[in-house]
């Protein structure tokens, strides 16, 4: 038994690493007014957002923590390297905001914080959209647990193992 006890203490004790994974997800700029359908993209970030209540996880193109951003609409393509000041940002785990603004030749296009929403224009023909963005994880997109929820878990387990030998020699 001193063994196991043993055994789950060093598991606790050890620290864990944080192994920063990439994370994508998958943009789409549905048109809510303007003459221009919507779009698709994609952003990457370093690692997955916290989910703990009210956590705030910022990931900005000037540190590389954003590290991708692209997108099409009305048949031009835009990302982090024809952009500006880009970031997203969740809370307790969900996307709460996407800021970024592009031009690219004669088209410009904003993500706006707040809201999750879009602004496009293309000033050689006048096509634009304003619209909704909406992000999901992307597909092969595998979440892993940080390191602090496995702490948690063998601190857990550490726990019954000392409940349970309590009652062995009780």
């Amino acid at each position: 038994m001193r063994k196991y006890l043993l055994g789950l203490a060093l598991l606790v004790a050890v620290p864990f690493a944080a192994h920063a994974t990439p994370v994508n997800y998958d943009l789409t700029l549905t048109n809510i007014s303007g003459n221009v359908s919507g779009g698709t993209g994609s952003f990457t970030i370093n690692n997955a957002p916290s989910t703990s209540l009210n956590s705030v996880s910022t990931y900005l193109q000037s540190d590389g923590s954003l590290s991708a951003l692209s997108f099409s609409i009305d048949g031009a393509n835009f990302s982090l390297a024809n952009g500006s000041g880009a970031l997203a940002q969740f809370t307790s785990g969900a996307l709460t905001d996407i800021t970024y603004f592009g031009y690219n030749a004669t088209f410009t296009i904003s993500l706006a914080a707040n809201g999750l929403e879009y602004q496009f224009y293309n000033s050689a023909n006048g096509d634009n959209s304003v619209g909704s963005v909406t992000a999901s994880l992307g597909s092969g997109t595998a979440v892993t647990p940080e390191p602090s929820s496995v702490l948690l878990l063998g601190t857990g387990m550490m726990a019954f193992a000392v409940v349970g030998s309590r009652r062995l020699f009780a």
